[in-house]
């Protein structure tokens, strides 16, 4: 059976970005230290673990789903190719080139706006925790 777990290693310096049950703003802050297995030091405060519900994309969670984040990118890039070179080697501007190109920029900018960068910590689903290494 596959290894389903995930894991990033957070150190201390790193900056996280977040969020806390029951409160929808967003938090970045740098950690300063972990105390036991449950609570993260910030700058501005402390934080148990299992008040934190969701947590942003960074450099190290990206990785978990590299192709997820990419759909915008390839869309908007196929979709602006295809009308380029069919300018190019026709040297004129077809209406199905330009129906065809638009709906892959559409597809590209849905997908921008509708695939959320934050990653949900919940029971039975992803999971935080600390691990003292």
């Amino acid at each position: 059976m596959k290894n389903k777990n995930k894991v990033v290693y957070y150190e201390t310096g790193d900056e996280l970005t977040f969020t806390i049950t029951g409160h929808r703003e967003k938090i970045k802050d740098q950690i300063k230290s972990f105390v036991g297995d449950s609570i993260i030091v910030f700058n501005q405060h402390n934080i148990d673990v299992r008040e934190i519900d969701g947590v942003y994309l960074d450099k190290k969670n990206k990785v978990w789903y590299f192709f997820k984040y990419k759909w915008s990118k390839l869309f908007l890039f196929a979709g602006t190719g295809y009308l380029l070179l069919d300018v190019i080697n026709t040297g004129e501007f077809d209406q199905k080139t330009m129906i065809i190109s638009g709906s892959l920029i559409t597809v590209g900018v849905l997908a921008k706006l509708l695939i959320s960068k934050r990653l949900k910590v919940r029971k039975g689903g992803k999971k935080l925790r600390i691990l003292n290494l």
